[in-house]
């Protein structure tokens, strides 16, 4: 078994600096646990050796009396300090567990979610899930512990073994042998059982992934009578995982059996070499019951030991996937020190832009245009044309193959990520429900935003009646999923959140389709105000939705079939725009 202590201190190192000083004090209060772990059993030895001498006439009663009652006393009040000490080291090893694996959660969340789209289309959220929240509470207990253990443990065994050299040299060195073939044999036990945990953990994701995936598609799986075809899957995924934890845990049960057997043997030891020294008047009888103590106690860090190693184990696997997403990196660069100026409106440029998911047919191939400031583009194409991503790669989602995006005749990729995409909204027909207040769902968590700017923008976009409608106004507590909250209401919640964001291009995804008469009517007033003095582009469905845009581009197969001013377009019988329309067809998208 390689244990991986490189790696694990790599991180150990990172995140148990903020805590170093608690680690201290830790590392203190476990030494002098080492120390009582060596005094207790001489106070034991002395009170058995104070009753030998008064059977062997070398002592009256009432001074057997007054030394018993004091070795009582100072045991009793070591035994209550420990105590004390144990208490305070469980609340500091919680401490270093939760405060320094927490931050390790947030950084690998962050860090995930920095990444580009092609890593979280190839990871399904159920195996992020996993990975990010799984692996780092298997590391918990080793942030806390293991190089605490590894160390105190070790100290406390060569204080033993040094403590039963000065008793006889005889025993000191029978139990050193012991404690070698003792550790080496364990060793080669959790050297066989690494693999099983490795394979648990892997097991475990693909398990969670496959729920989460099966929870999210349980709609069309139920209309589609796929149920049993699910489950049998479930099951499937399930007994992987039972067959492979059943066989880690008969391994250590194989490990238990062993340490069982360790101890039988550690005892047996103890009286094939103490009892004849007594019996030769080399030691008391207290001194063979000290060896005891201390062989009960050299075996309790032994145990530790390979029970923090199979521990460790278990948790290389988490280590490894661990670093291995933070060794990922972004495909996506984030170098640039442009700012956008805060009035100027926003000039899109696309310049000969061909971009593909993979190495098949471009999804988009030499797609050139400009939108001037202020002005609406209505983007229109089947399924498959390009639309969306057009817009994942005006939110560097994605970069091109080849060709660039231009904001005001500057590359997006000189902006800052954090700038161009907060200076792009993105609206589409579903909304994101969070489940919390109001405020926060229109802020997005955002505490700096005050509630009066929120109040203000619900002014301004008319929503008087829809605020009205909230119980407990901005402290109404929401649901994500199925809650009575419209899709209405949520559209109207979306475009709050936009203008909260004051953004320079605004994306709008056939927004107000599929709604009732009178909340489309109110969601595309507060649109046309949403759109004044901004850039827009409008991914519409249906042709209806496109009375108001100034431009007009048709996709087909990834490339620009038809592009220009809509006027212009609908004049022309020979455009594909006004053909579209005299057939009557409504649905672009089919």
């Amino acid at each position: 078994m390689k244990l991986p202590f490189r790696k694990y201190f790599v991180l150990l190192r990172q995140y148990l600096a903020p805590y170093r000083v608690y680690f201290f004090v830790l590392f203190i209060l476990v030494l002098l646990d080492i120390g009582f772990a060596l005094i207790n059993p001489q106070i034991i030895r002395y009170y058995l050796d104070t009753f030998d001498f008064v059977d062997a006439g070398g002592l009256t009663t009432v001074a057997a009396q007054r030394r018993l009652l004091e070795a009582a006393l100072l045991y009793i009040g070591l035994a209550a300090l420990q105590q004390v000490f144990f208490i305070a080291a469980v609340y500091l090893t919680q401490l270093l567990a939760w405060g320094s694996t927490n931050q390790l959660r947030m950084d690998l969340a962050a860090h995930c979610v920095d990444l580009d789209m092609t890593f979280h289309n190839q990871h399904t959220p159920g195996k992020m899930i996993e990975r990010i929240d799984g692996d780092v509470t298997t590391l918990s207990n080793f942030f806390s512990q293991f190089s605490m253990l590894i160390v105190t443990n070790l100290l406390l065994i060569i204080g033993i073994l040094f403590v039963l050299f000065l008793e006889d040299w005889r025993i000191g060195l029978a139990f050193t042998v012991f404690c070698v073939s003792t550790l080496l044999v364990l060793y080669k036990i959790w050297n066989y059982a690494s693999p099983f945990w490795k394979k648990v953990r892997q097991s475990s994701a693909d398990l969670m992934g496959y729920v989460e995936e099966a929870i999210t598609g349980k709609e069309d799986a139920i209309a589609n009578g796929a149920t049993p075809y699910i489950m049998k899957r479930f099951h499937e995924y399930s007994k992987s995982e039972y067959d492979i934890t059943f066989k880690a845990m008969l391994v250590s049960r194989m490990i238990h059996i062993s340490i069982m057997g360790i101890v039988a043997l550690g005892t047996t030891m103890v009286f094939v070499t103490g009892i004849p020294l007594y019996q030769a008047d080399v030691i008391s009888i207290g001194t063979v019951f000290l060896i005891n103590q201390y062989v009960a106690a050299l075996i309790d860090p032994m145990i530790r030991l390979v029970r923090e190693a199979q521990q460790l184990t278990r948790a290389d696997a988490s280590i490894d996937r661990v670093a291995e997403l933070f060794a990922i990196q972004t495909k996506i660069t984030d170098s640039g020190e442009t700012t956008l100026i805060d009035d100027t409106k926003l000039r899109l440029k696309f310049d000969s832009l061909t971009f593909s998911y993979s190495e098949r047919t471009p999804t988009v191939e030499d797609i050139s245009f400009q939108i001037q400031p202020g002005r609406r583009l209505g983007l229109i194409g089947r399924t498959g044309s390009g639309k969306t991503t057009i817009s994942r790669l005006l939110f560097r989602l994605y970069d091109p193959t080849s060709g660039g995006i231009y904001f005001n005749d500057t590359n997006i990729k000189d902006y800052p990520l954090s700038e161009l995409r907060n200076s792009i909204a993105y609206v589409t027909q579903q909304v994101e429900i969070f489940q919390a207040s109001v405020r926060d769902n229109i802020t997005l968590f955002n505490k700096n935003l005050a509630d009066e700017k929120i109040l203000s923008i619900i002014d301004s976009l008319e929503l008087h009646d829809w605020f009205e409608k909230l119980k407990k106004g901005l402290d109404t507590k929401l649901l994500n999923g199925e809650t009575g909250f419209s899709a209405g209401e949520a559209q109207l919640l979306a475009l709050t959140r936009v203008f909260m964001k004051n953004p320079k291009l605004v994306i709008l995804d056939e927004a107000s389709s599929r709604l009732d008469p009178a909340t489309e009517k109110l969601i595309e007033s507060a649109i046309d105000k949403l759109l004044e003095n901004r850039t827009a582009i409008i991914i519409a469905h249906r042709l209806q939705t496109l009375d108001h845009v100034d431009d007009i581009m048709l996709l087909e197969d990834g490339k620009i079939s038809e592009y220009g001013d809509r006027v212009q377009l609908l004049k022309d019988p020979n455009s594909k725009y006004s053909k579209l329309l005299r057939t009557g067809i409504e649905e672009v998208l089919v």
